[in-house]
């Protein structure tokens, strides 16, 4: 069985600190740097308290003291941490901007979903800070979050990871299921008795017609500038002002991610159910919770995942409804593996994958029906797709790609993180005005 790993070469070799249980580690090995594991924390959650993570930071300072770090990569901002600041002024920093390292935190689902825990304006604010970059492979959220001015948003995909894959020919009847999805349902909205007033349905519902009628247009277009349903925030507004109008986007926002959830994702499982019954595998959590649906529980390990791509003949790709126009995961984990992959179409495709020759796209109910008996009827044109779409991954889309285009990114940008200027309006946790911080210590977190 032949295997391929990633094998770059980089420009400096750095010390790059993870969290222990971080996946980014062979990433870095394949990249050419060194991993540097954190010190374990009692609670490593994204979503803990400030409380929490200003007793984190006293751990991590301890650790920066003694050990060389380059850059501080993370996962959701579960590694941000807190110390008292220089000033003495009962006021807290982010731990990593004493010792000028780079912090850059990968986020799997939209950026606004972390930290909940935190007080939306103190959590805003650390959004408008200088010294957190943001690693978004959702595009349009990115463009969103750089209108709100959030600074050092970079716009950079998803991968698979730099274990080894097998890269020998499937067979033409693999043993699995003919065609399969893993994953969950992309909302319980439509499981719940959930009452939601219609004002809060409408700016969903406009997005979703202008959406439709213009595509390429994302809500953010809408929202603020077809419909001007309300006004952005500006440099200009303080800081609370800054954070209420940001909350209230996202709130407008929701309708249109739960039609996106059945747009993108929970039609098509719940079709294909109805169509093929037990010829269509559905894996994961909930459909029977929500649609009753039967289904397969989840699948653990990387190993496993691997074998059931490897295993099916056609496997599905559906979006969840917080990605207007990126690619997810499976996109990655799917070709990396080698399986053939018949997937619902987003904006941002055709720039990692070439349709129709490493992958296949669908477009409605009818059409994925027709796909699936096509590609089960001409296996050797499946075979092909899939080898060339592991190819295109093992080649250009693994997660040392992307480390290295972030390191490059970095060092390339003047021997600082992306922009290193104050971001408008820093200040304490009070959430009024102080003016802009020091860069090397800005302050934050009032206590």
């Amino acid at each position: 069985m032949d295997t391929v790993t990633a094998d770059i070469a980089p420009r400096r070799r750095l010390r790059i600190a993870i969290q222990p249980d971080s996946s980014f580690a062979s990433a870095i090995i394949a990249a050419g740097h060194e991993p540097v594991l954190l010190p374990r924390l009692d609670d490593q959650h994204f979503n803990r308290s400030i409380e929490k993570r200003i007793a984190d930071g006293q751990i991590y300072r301890a650790f920066f003291d003694t050990h060389q770090v380059d850059m501080l990569l993370d996962l959701e901002s579960a590694a941000m941490t807190f110390v008292p600041s220089r000033s003495g002024d009962h006021t807290h920093t982010l731990t990593h901007t004493l010792y000028d390292i780079p912090y850059v935190a990968h986020y799997i689902d939209p950026i606004t979903e972390t930290m909940q825990d935190v007080d939306w304006v103190v959590r805003w604010q650390l959004l408008e800070h200088a010294a957190w970059i943001k690693w978004v492979w959702r595009g349009a959220h990115a463009a969103e979050l750089q209108q709100f001015g959030l600074p050092n948003v970079l716009p950079l995909s998803m991968g698979a990871d730099d274990g080894a894959y097998a890269t020998d020919p499937l067979p033409e009847n693999p043993p699995g299921a003919p065609v399969g999805f893993v994953g969950h349902p992309a909302t319980s909205w439509f499981g719940r008795n959930v009452q939601t007033p219609s004002s809060a349905l409408l700016p969903g519902f406009l997005a979703a017609a202008c959406c439709h009628a213009h595509p390429g247009s994302a809500f953010h277009d809408v929202y603020y500038d077809c419909y001007k349903l309300a006004a952005p925030p500006t440099p200009a507004d303080p800081p609370r002002v800054r954070a209420q109008k940001a909350a209230h986007y996202y709130n407008a926002k929701l309708a249109y991610c739960f039609y996106l959830a059945v747009k993108q994702r929970d039609r098509f499982a719940i079709f294909l159910k109805k169509q093929l019954g037990q010829q269509f595998d559905l894996v994961g959590d909930f459909w029977q919770r929500d649609y009753n649906l039967p289904h397969a529980p989840r699948v653990w390990g990387r190993d496993a995942l691997i074998r059931k791509f490897r295993d099916t003949a056609v496997n599905l790709n559906l979006i969840k409804g917080n990605n207007e126009t990126g690619l997810n995961l499976r996109h990655f984990e799917i070709t990396a593996a080698g399986g053939f992959m018949l997937t619902y179409p987003t904006a941002e495709l055709s720039r990692y994958f070439e349709i129709g020759t490493e992958c296949v796209t669908f477009d409605g109910e009818r059409d994925l029906l027709d796909k699936i008996r096509y590609y089960l009827a001409h296996p050797r044109e499946r075979l092909e797709i899939a080898l060339a779409g592991q190819r295109r991954t093992l080649s250009q889309h693994l997660y040392s790609h992307r480390i290295s285009e972030l390191v490059h990114t970095i060092q390339t940008a003047e021997g600082r993180p992306l922009d290193r200027a104050p971001s408008p309006g820093e200040s304490t946790g009070s959430a009024e005005p102080t003016g802009p911080a020091e860069p090397a210590e800005p302050v934050l977190i009032a206590t």
